[in-house]
């Protein structure tokens, strides 16, 4: 009796020690600001980031064209080989409310060919450029896992996205049209800018969603620009920027999809700040827009 008794508690500490060495590589994380979840299974990372613009953000709501990515740090648990080199394999995917895949790449590290950095770090990255016209909610989803063992993270955070910037141009006054997103981008990086411009650079004054302009297929577009300076200065006046389109039209898809102009501040005198007034106006129909916008170059 004694002996089936110590063979009992043999067994008995057996699986103990097998359900807690299971607790040991298994893990759930949960980030209380984003609601966002880390599962771990026989790997390990110590935090993960996101970043937006390069900077470091907790937030649900990102912003529209922005650069996003996901770090993880510390990456650890992969199989090292013989050659002292880990093999791990990193996809992603965003799906948008639900159902259809925005974005899916099933393994970004594919070119990697093992690696021997301590600590580990990998990151997703990708740019919230994708249309967002209909209202909805966004998931990514990321997988990574070991080529040379089971170990796997995987992550997910749900996110909404905004305009540009909601603040940096209004509705001066409409008649008839309407846009989705208007933003200033950075043409040496190809980033949008807030109301903060450096005026060594140039910079792209972006509608996106014009609808209203037209009761055909073409539009007839009057596009033009204005910009003065804190004395009341015109510092530019940019009109007929699609001259060329006046008279014999445009399609009326292309412009919906995006319409831009240049904007370049060289050889300026700087008298912050600066007001921009831009109209978009349908010479066919009159149905027009006028959007401002307040600066302060650098």
């Amino acid at each position: 009796m004694k002996n089936i008794l110590k063979q009992s508690n043999i067994i008995l500490v057996l699986i103990l020690v097998t359900i807690t060495s299971c607790e040991y590589h298994q893990a759930t994380k949960k980030d209380l600001t984003t609601g966002a979840v880390t599962k771990e299974n026989n790997l390990k990372c110590a935090e993960v980031t996101i970043k937006q613009n390069n900077n470091i953000v907790k937030t649900n709501t990102l912003s529209y064209n922005d650069e996003i990515v996901i770090i993880f740090d510390e990456v650890i648990g992969l199989k090292k080989q013989s050659n002292n080199l880990v093999y791990p394999a990193m996809s992603m995917n965003i799906i948008k409310n639900d159902k259809e895949v925005i974005i899916s790449e099933p393994n970004l590290l594919k070119d990697l060919n093992g690696t021997d950095l301590t600590p580990l770090q990998l990151s997703a990255s990708f740019k919230a450029a994708f249309d967002y016209e209909t209202p909805g909610t966004y998931k990514i989803l990321i997988k990574i896992w070991d080529l040379k063992g089971d170990g796997t993270i995987t992550y997910e955070y749900s996110f909404k996205l905004k305009a540009a910037d909601d603040e940096a141009f209004i509705i001066e006054k409409s008649d008839g049209v309407s846009y989705k997103n208007i933003y200033l981008i950075n043409k040496n990086n190809n980033k949008v800018v807030g109301k903060v411009l450096d005026a060594k650079n140039t910079y792209s004054l972006i509608f996106e969603g014009l609808k209203g302009l037209n009761n055909t297929d073409k539009v007839y577009p009057d596009f033009s620009i204005k910009i003065t300076d804190n004395n009341g200065k015109l510092v530019y006046n940019y009109t007929h920027l699609l001259q060329q389109y006046e008279t014999v039209g445009v399609d009326a898809k292309l412009v919906e999809k995006s319409l831009f102009t240049n904007i370049s501040f060289k050889n300026i005198s700087i008298a912050n700040p600066y007001h921009l007034t831009a109209l978009v106006k349908d010479l066919k129909t009159n149905n027009y827009i006028q959007v401002k916008s307040i600066f302060e170059l650098k």
